[in-house]
């Protein structure tokens, strides 16, 4: 599946955000359950995937076109406004301004062709403009930008690896970053090693992530390096160099430590981020930002037991990175078919050290409880059809043996059909991978306010009902008006576990439900 083909099997226009892939996706997979129409649902995780990663490429070049306008485009073309990872066409009406370079000018007729070409037609026609753009301005990273985004859109991946090092030797790191970040198992060792000694801390972590697997405790170190150096500096600046370090692409690298089984290397990076965001009091910004659900599930996985399996552990650890806990569920419902004893105890001994991944393993659970009931009503429903000939037949030899007409005519008034036992209802499955984190908060809610909740009749039951219903709305605006008036209502007196539990889960709902908007309003507290 291309770029192209996923953005259209997820619906979405070409170029859109990473929030959008998600909730494209949350909608498509709540009508392909993967009991029910496995194929389907493993065709909208591809694309879900592909439209990932190449929404990182697209998101890399507009970054980098913005960085190097300055040097190659005038202030009216500084900024990309047409589709995502390629800047946009010129305005044919205006005047060349001054200080625009001929390089400008020749490229932004690259760029006019490029999107001058609709999206139903061939797309190759781009291509053959873009590898033009890079021939006649082979110094111009816009030009390079051009034909990246072209092959992520169009593959094969083997093209885009080989464009994207063609950006790297013509000197702008940014294509190194993007190979490693979006290609990490095309990378050569001599590529991933130029990105650890790259200048840049987030070419040094994409580096760290492709290195994982064989390079644990290097990319280890990598983290306790940039949190050290951070720590290192001035008091007054402390805080300031804290929050600059890239911390999506710190967490990134330790749960790729987590999926490759490196628990030691995870362990020590996890700690050196956690040690520095705590001792610069940054730690509850975080909980409490975008990041705030990635966070909290980073920290669960950490917290796992030596012993917790590792295919286990590496799924939740994929699913954290993506933004979507459903592949940990798949995962968690298949492993049930293997040893179903196993999976209930860890359900059962995490609750507490780690409630959501606990969470989503009673969720599976029960989801293959009701797939157990589904089955045997299916086959008692299959054996009813054998079953009721046998009958019918019996009766008549009854009826015909002892000369009783009211058997006769019950046979003749009766519909076999209402022999048939009622079949069990279809497995409507989990509601999607934000339903997870709806089921967390919905729990929590009901311990805190339920028939015999710890806070049942207060006030701020109201705005937690009301906050739960906006979640299942996906009303995403209302939800951070609502959390400060729950967050103040709740710290005026003892917090209890039960507070933080539903915190919790609220975090992880409307990170999953809402991408990466802000989970709470700003307030004072």
């Amino acid at each position: 599946m291309t770029l192209t083909e996923a953005w259209t099997e997820l619906g979405i226009d070409p170029g859109a955000d990473a929030d959008t892939v998600r909730r494209a996706y949350l909608r498509l997979i709540k009508t392909r359950k993967p009991e029910s129409d496995p194929m389907g649902f493993q065709r909208a995780r591809e694309a879900f995937e592909i439209a990932r990663a190449g929404g990182e490429i697209e998101s890399l070049a507009a970054s980098s076109a913005r960085r190097h306008a300055p040097a190659f485009s005038t202030p009216s073309t500084a900024a990309p406004t047409g589709e995502a990872g390629a800047p946009p066409p010129p305005d044919s009406d205006a005047a060349p301004a001054d200080g625009e370079s001929q390089s400008d000018i020749v490229f932004e007729g690259f760029s006019s062709a490029w999107h001058s070409i609709p999206a139903s037609a061939d797309q190759r026609q781009r291509l053959e403009i873009a590898r033009e753009a890079v021939a006649v301005l082979p110094g111009d990273p816009r030009a390079h930008w051009l034909l990246v985004t072209t092959l992520s859109r169009l593959g094969p991946d083997a093209a885009l690896a080989d464009a994207l090092r063609a950006g790297w030797r013509a000197g702008f790191p940014e294509f190194l970053e993007a190979l490693l970040v979006r290609l990490p198992a095309r990378a050569s060792r001599e590529e991933i090693d130029a990105g650890f000694a790259s200048p840049e801390p987030t070419v040094r972590l994409a580096a760290a992530a492709a290195a994982a697997g064989w390079a644990a405790d290097r990319a280890a170190a990598l983290v306790a390096e940039l949190c050290r150096s951070a720590m290192d500096a001035p008091l007054e600046a402390r805080d300031d160099r804290v929050r600059d370090l890239p911390v999506p692409r710190m967490l990134d690298v330790v749960l790729t430590l987590h999926a490759a089984g490196a628990i030691d290397a995870a362990v020590q990076a996890q700690t050196a981020l956690r040690d520095c965001l705590h001792e610069t009091g940054l730690e509850l910004a975080l909980v409490h930002g975008p990041l705030g659900g990635v966070w909290t599930l980073a920290e669960e996985i950490g917290a796992l037991p030596r012993d917790f399996p590792q295919h286990l552990r590496a799924a939740f650890a994929i699913s954290t990175r993506s933004g979507d806990l459903t592949s940990a569920f798949v995962d968690t419902c298949s492993t049930i078919e293997r040893d179903r004893g196993a999976v209930r105890r860890w359900a059962t001994d995490l609750v507490t050290s780690a409630p959501n991944v606990s969470g989503i393993l009673r969720s599976a659970l029960a989801q293959e409880t009701q797939n157990t009931v589904n089955r045997a009503g299916f086959q008692v429903s299959r054996l009813s059809y054998l079953l009721v000939p046998v009958l019918l037949a019996v009766v008549r030899v009854c009826s015909s043996s002892s000369h009783n007409t009211n058997y006769g005519a019950i046979l003749n008034n009766t519909s076999t059909e209402s022999y048939l036992p009622t079949r069990a209802p279809m497995n409507v499955g989990p509601r999607s991978s934000a339903g997870f984190g709806m089921d967390m908060v919905e729990r929590a809610s009901t311990e805190l306010c339920g028939a015999d909740g710890a806070r049942k009749g207060q006030l701020v039951c109201a705005d937690i009902q009301a906050y739960v219903d906006a979640l299942r709305a996906g009303t995403c605006s209302e939800l951070p008006g609502r959390m400060t008036a729950i967050k103040r209502a709740l710290r005026a007196g003892t917090m209890r576990t039960e507070d933080a539990r539903f915190l919790n889960g609220a975090t992880i709902a409307h990170w999953q439900m809402c991408g990466g908007q802000e989970p709470q309003a700003k307030d004072s507290e």
